[in-house]
């Protein structure tokens, strides 16, 4: 399910929010954190906001997600929010719509009271040195 997770956590269209918390409400923390310890998903408002949701949801997995979120800068250069046009009968052009983009610094700083209700110190600063 790991290369699905990346999938839906890389789409970008926050539409899909309700799918990616239904798998954090349905999965047991255990299994949650082993999907998320295999994922290579790519950073987007859709995905990180799901990552910061399970830190309200499951404290447990704080090292975890921190270690995710540290991870993905590397895949890109960017965080976007996308428009995926699905149903396509209602979008006249087929392409992906950009809606917003942030520089990974930008981004960082948007998560960074978030992270730092929730996350252990050395955590924070591995999380936010990926994200300087």
């Amino acid at each position: 399910m790991s290369p699905a997770l990346d999938a839906l956590m890389s789409l970008g269209d926050l539409r899909f929010a309700p799918y990616l918390a239904s798998i954090s409400k349905k999965l047991s923390p255990d299994r949650l954190a082993e999907l998320l310890e295999g994922t290579e998903a790519i950073p987007t408002e859709l995905g990180c906001n799901w990552l910061l949701d399970i830190l309200d949801e499951h404290a447990e997995l704080s090292s975890t997600v921190a270690r995710v979120l540290a991870a993905m800068p590397g895949r890109a250069g960017e965080v976007l929010d996308v428009v995926i046009p699905v149903p396509s009968w209602q979008f006249t052009n087929s392409a992906v719509q950009p809606l917003h983009s942030w520089s990974i610094p930008e981004y960082g700083l948007r998560m960074k009271h978030r992270l730092a209700q929730k996350l252990a110190p050395e955590d924070r600063e591995t999380v936010t040195q990926a994200w300087s």
